[in-house]
């Protein structure tokens, strides 16, 4: 966030420009910084693929009025708080397993052209590059994991390291506690198409303090354990080429897998905007009791079953049909649906109603009508109702089985002063088990963009 004073020359503000800033929510409003002409340096076309939010959003300190960057505005002595797409959060729904997660956008410090992304698990985070004038994103990314598990713990950017430079990364971050002795970095060419919703969310409305959406992260390349490469080595793993080391510690995916990869609706959702309080930017503003929201909601649907290890796959599957399951493994699909509702109650309780299955906007393929509400006390009660149009998607027994730590809502409402948009997440996770080794697992995302109703 930067501020700016309006002196006795005119603020240029043009569409969709500007320079970086820290995410300085609250900084002394005296801090003043005199732009020069920011005009003409970023079309509405070059952001405007990734987000309809507003590039950005200016503020003065003592107006409650947003002025974008296609306003002029002459005014004496007024300090102005200015706060870009690279301010916000957009919250991942998988809260769980991301450490409360989000993506950050990243705009070029001249121009404010969306540049890269980066998404940030457990408070460490990597930007991957935009690719050309697109939605998708790529880079290569160094990941440190521990000797014998899978997940990482800690995430950064590559741009060039050296052996000895993750050696010495690696001993720097244990002496900062931000991680254990044991483990090793892996390299992954990381890929992720990020899809927004918000430009179209029924009746002719778009957001512009918020948006919602999903990504899927796909790895077209992973090198293991690259702790001991060359510089020549490392030089060929970004550019994804085999190093003659074996499929146990190089995975390259074929053409045909990483399409299909990146093609599958196994996305992970979320949402998040601009919340302006005055000139201090906000996680969420107060939504107002006794008002609605409307607009569209995206549902997404993971469901398996699986066994434990030595468990025979014949027992797996009889077990599932037993059950009244299907046995097939990771079954994901999408749904949406434009007559979404946020109600607020009198006394503060906010209900989410995503008709997926009356109002679903593929009538050919329905899932259920899901209604979430949230308590003052922060209590949430979940209803499912109506039948999903493929059996395999049907909820079961998965209700009765929900994960408490690993299910939840993140409620959010944006805009500046007046919480005029709705926008955020939902997860649902259940995990059932069916006996003898054998667990159904049934989660379901949702993510929301609306508009408040009057």
């Amino acid at each position: 966030m930067k501020k700016y004073l309006v002196l006795t020359s005119v603020l240029a503000l043009t569409a969709c420009g500007g320079g970086s800033g820290s995410s300085g929510a609250g900084a002394d409003v005296n801090t003043v910084v005199v732009p020069g002409d920011l005009a003409g340096r970023v079309t509405a076309t070059d952001n405007d693929v990734i987000t309809k939010m507003k590039s950005e959003v200016i503020v003065a300190s003592n107006s409650d009025n947003p002025l974008s960057r296609k306003a002029t505005v002459e005014k004496d002595g007024v300090t102005f708080a200015s706060y870009r797409l690279e301010d916000i959060q957009l919250y991942a729904a998988d809260f769980a397993h991301t450490d409360n997660g989000f993506l950050q956008i990243g705009m070029d410090e001249n121009t404010g052209r969306i540049e890269n992304i980066t998404m940030t698990v457990g408070g460490t985070g990597a930007p991957v590059a935009r690719d050309g004038n697109t939605n998708r994103f790529f880079g290569p990314i160094f990941e440190y994991v521990e000797n014998g598990k899978d997940q990482a713990v800690y995430r950064t950017a590559n741009t060039g390291q050296t052996a000895e430079d993750l050696a010495q990364l690696k001993a720097d971050l244990i002496a900062q506690g931000k991680i254990q002795d044991g483990g090793h970095w892996n390299m992954i060419n990381e890929y992720m198409d990020v899809v927004t919703y918000g430009r179209d969310i029924g009746n002719g409305e778009s957001l512009q303090y918020a948006d919602f959406g999903h990504f899927n992260p796909v790895y077209k390349q992973k090198y293991k354990n690259v702790d001991g490469l060359s510089n020549d080595q490392m030089a060929s793993a970004r550019q994804g080429k085999d190093l003659g080391r074996g499929s146990e510690l190089d995975e390259r995916k074929t053409a045909e897998d990483f399409n299909d990869e990146m093609a599958a609706e196994d996305y992970q959702l979320f949402a998040g905007g601009y919340a302006i309080s005055g000139v201090k930017l906000e996680k969420s503003l107060q939504p107002n009791n006794n008002t609605t929201y409307r607009g569209m909601a995206i549902g997404r649907l993971y469901t398996t079953v699986s066994a434990d290890d030595g468990v025979n796959n014949d027992v797996r599957e009889a077990k599932a049909t037993a059950a009244g399951y299907s046995a097939d493994r990771d079954i994901n699909k999408a749904f949406t649906t434009k007559s979404a509702t946020m109600t607020i109650g009198a006394d503060g309780t906010q209900t989410l109603y995503m008709p997926f299955n009356t109002q679903s906007d593929n009538p050919d393929s329905k899932f259920y009508d899901i209604t979430l509400v949230q308590h003052k006390d922060g209590t949430l009660d979940t209803e499912f109702t109506g039948n999903p149009t493929d059996p395999k998607h049907n909820k079961g027994h998965a209700l009765e089985y929900i994960v408490e730590n690993e299910s939840g809502v993140n409620f959010g409402y944006y805009g500046v002063n007046t919480p005029s948009e709705a926008a955020g997440t939902a997860r649902l996770y259940s995990a059932e088990d069916l006996g003898g080794g054998v667990q159904r697992e049934y989660e379901v995302q949702g993510a929301y963009g609306m508009k408040l109703q009057h």
